[in-house]
């Protein structure tokens, strides 16, 4: 696929994907795999959207922010993802020690 500087993706991947995924990296703390799924959705995103690409700006710019704006929203999911599951597992410690006081009264 071309876009209107009929550059190919496969170009434009080679020059940039050293960029996002060192800028997934740096979202993600160093987690190689979560930095790898980032950068093969934000390269979806930038295959996706090739053809809106209106040259105000260079490729480098483009890709910049939709990597940022990717990144930011999966540490803001993750985040959330992590809130919920702190408290979950806060919710479980304290049922299972009201439970284990309740058996104790027991006995």
């Amino acid at each position: 696929m071309n876009n209107n500087k009929n550059e190919p993706f496969e170009t434009i991947y080679r020059q940039h994907h050293p960029m996002v995924l060192q800028m997934c990296l740096g979202f993600v703390k160093g987690d190689k795999d979560t930095a790898n799924d980032l950068s093969q959705e934000i390269f979806i995103s930038v295959w996706n959207n090739l053809d809106k690409f209106r040259g105000a700006s260079s490729y480098k710019t483009w890709i910049y922010r939709i990597t940022v704006i990717t990144c930011l929203q999966y540490v803001k999911k993750d985040k959330k993802e992590k809130t919920v599951t702190t408290l979950d597992l806060e919710n479980n410690a304290a049922t299972t020690e009201t439970e284990n006081t309740k058996k104790q009264q027991l006995f």
